[in-house]
């Protein structure tokens, strides 16, 4: 029986987290289809860019990662960019060809 509250406290932060998680994969889908939509349609850009520069940053081990290197970002397009980053460079194995790969690579050395 006094396991009970502890088990609750535990549910309570594991929902709110997979809340956050599926609110913000929920709405960068969104923002993905509409933005989709307005390249079809050659309708300006600004409100999608208002819109996700207005969302937290996504938080999971990639954006944890480049944060502890200094790279840090304020909302969700940043993170998104750091995503397609390492997708697009660091899995590559093309850090030379990016310009915060080349600067992670002079910092430590």
């Amino acid at each position: 029986m006094i396991l009970l509250p502890f088990f609750c406290l535990i549910l309570a932060k594991l929902s709110r987290y997979l809340l956050d998680v599926f609110v913000c994969f929920g709405v960068i889908t969104f923002i993905r289809m509409k933005y989709a939509f307005h390249k079809f349609k050659n309708i300006d850009f600004e409100s999608l860019e208002t819109l996700i520069t207005s969302i937290n940053p996504e938080k999971n081990a990639i954006i944890t990662a480049f944060g502890k290197r200094g790279v840090n970002v304020e909302n969700a397009l940043g993170s998104q960019a750091l995503l397609q980053l390492k997708s697009n460079y660091s899995n590559k194995k093309r850090c030379l060809q990016c310009a915060i790969g080349m600067s992670l690579l002079q910092r430590s050395s």
